[in-house]
């Protein structure tokens, strides 16, 4: 199950933020304060958060982070799934379920080194559009891939 999260979930997105940066901090190199949490980028009150939810256990499994910067276009800038819940099609349903929520245009954006995500976001989004424009930048040392898109919405055939 998806949802998107309100305020009441503040502290389920703030702890599965911990568990994404625990995995990005392989790539990234971050480490942790001297409690031992990660700091990372506060999500703004204009972004749009999803929570993916273990049908099973109905715990959280996941979150998406949708930045609006405008003029109808939306930007994923955070997408996490916990270990248990990779390579079984969680990531793809929920990417589906979050395009097909939001029409407009789309930028979604990777580190390079996170090797996984080349083949997971290449097959996410090809089940979902084939109108997709990929490309590669360097921003302060990083190499990033970005694919941008549009997306038509709610598609009773993907959902």
């Amino acid at each position: 199950m998806f949802i998107r999260a309100d305020a009441s979930h503040e502290a389920i997105v703030n702890n599965l933020l911990q568990l994404y940066m625990h995995d990005m901090s392989e790539w990234f190199g971050t480490v942790t304060d001297n409690r031992g949490r990660y700091n990372f980028i506060q999500y703004r009150p204009s972004d749009i958060v999803y929570l993916a939810i273990d049908d099973e256990t109905e715990k959280p499994a996941g979150l998406a982070i949708v930045a609006t910067p405008g003029n109808g276009s939306y930007d994923l800038e955070e997408f996490f799934l916990m270990r248990r819940f990779r390579h079984q099609g969680m990531g793809e349903r929920f990417v589906a379920h979050i395009l097909s929520d939001l029409r407009g245009d789309w930028i979604v954006r990777f580190f390079e080194g996170n090797l996984p995500a080349v083949p997971f976001w290449r097959k996410a989004l090809s089940a979902y559009t084939s109108d997709v424009t990929e490309e590669r930048e360097s921003v302060e040392g990083f190499d990033w891939r970005y694919f941008q898109f549009e997306s038509p919405g709610r598609r009773q055939d993907k959902v």
